[in-house]
């Protein structure tokens, strides 16, 4: 992924090669929680989540799939972090609102939290 990026980056199309930086980042933060490093993982993914709230995406694009405030909050959650998770989907519906993944693991932050 890096080697993409690269070649992106070198062939000036900065909008795409960012795009695949903030994927490799998402990656490595996974690989970071799967073994066992938590502070790693999460600050990973929040690097990711924080370029991808500040690029502005190009018109006639989809935005990602699960934007990745939204696993920021799910990674969060599996960390057993059910307060800063909900932070982090509400921020993630404050930018997508109605995203059902992030509606889902709002609730389920607020349940394990003690709130409503």
């Amino acid at each position: 992924m890096r080697q993409i990026e690269e070649q992106l980056r070198s062939s000036g199309n900065d909008y795409w090669a960012t795009q695949v930086g903030i994927l490799t980042r998402e990656v490595m933060a996974w690989l970071a929680h799967a073994d066992r490093k938590p502070d790693e993982a999460a600050a990973l993914m929040r690097a990711a989540a924080d370029e991808e709230d500040a690029i502005e995406k190009l018109p006639a694009t989809p935005g990602p799939i699960v934007p990745a405030r939204e696993q920021l909050g799910y990674l969060l959650l599996d960390q057993n972090r059910p307060g800063p998770a909900l932070k982090e989907f509400e921020t993630a519906l404050a930018n997508a609102p109605g995203r059902r993944g992030a509606l889902q693991g709002a609730a389920h932050a607020a349940e394990l939290s003690g709130r409503k």
